[in-house]
């Protein structure tokens, strides 16, 4: 089943009521409509944590409504296709800046620095945004919403490494390309400003026509 395409953040809320309603393989077709939704929006902490809002709101709305299942439950599915989604986009950045190296690419100095700042301030985002948007639903108890912060901490120590692989990336990417290049008499590209978010962008929609062929197909 192929997720409908989304062009703002009231679709791709929509899109995460329905998967909840459904309830159908609700991590991964979260992960889907998050990596899919990514490669869109400009890849920046409002971006991503905007769309995570609206991803949280929508499938909050739509457990508000259930009978007869488990609202936290699914909520901590959703929770887990996020932090899948995130993850991917962590390491489409980190695989952007090993493709511009091999390439003989360097990005804007100003690109490299809202790249780290954003990732750092989304991985410290994620818990907060998930127990702020659980917060405002009645079908959440207090014991649900402290279980579905908590199962957020598990998430984050999850998608943590691959975070920290791409800042790692985004640090050292000036220094040692200029650096390796200089060396071996390489003629070095630099990109436009946004050109980064760009690459990162087309690799995401890369993967998400991967997985939507792969559905089609199946």
């Amino acid at each position: 089943m192929s997720e409908p395409q989304s062009n703002g953040a009231a679709p791709v809320q929509e899109q995460a009521e329905a998967i909840v309603t459904q309830g159908q393989d609700v991590r991964a077709r979260i992960s889907r409509l998050f990596t899919q939704t990514a490669a869109k929006v400009h890849l920046d902490r409002e971006g991503l944590i905007g769309m995570a809002r609206s991803i949280l709101t929508g499938a909050a709305q739509a457990a508000d409504r259930a009978v007869g299942h488990d609202p936290g439950s699914v909520l901590r599915q959703v929770v887990d296709g996020l932090g899948d989604g995130l993850s991917a986009a962590a390491l489409a950045c980190r695989l952007t800046f090993e493709e511009a190296q091999a390439q003989g690419r360097s990005f804007a100095a100003e690109d490299l620095a809202k790249m780290r700042t954003d990732l750092k301030t989304v991985a410290e985002m994620f818990v907060d945004t998930v127990a702020n948007t659980g917060v405002k639903f009645q079908s959440l108890a207090a014991g649900q919403l402290h279980a579905l912060r908590a199962h957020a901490e598990k998430a984050k120590d999850r998608i943590l490494p691959g975070i920290t692989s791409a800042l790692v990336a985004a640090g050292e990417h000036p220094v040692q390309f200029t650096s390796e290049s200089a060396k071996a008499g390489l003629d070095v590209s630099r990109q436009a400003l946004g050109g980064l978010f760009a690459a990162v962008g087309r690799r995401l929609q890369q993967a998400g026509e991967r997985l939507s062929g792969g559905e089609r197909t199946s």
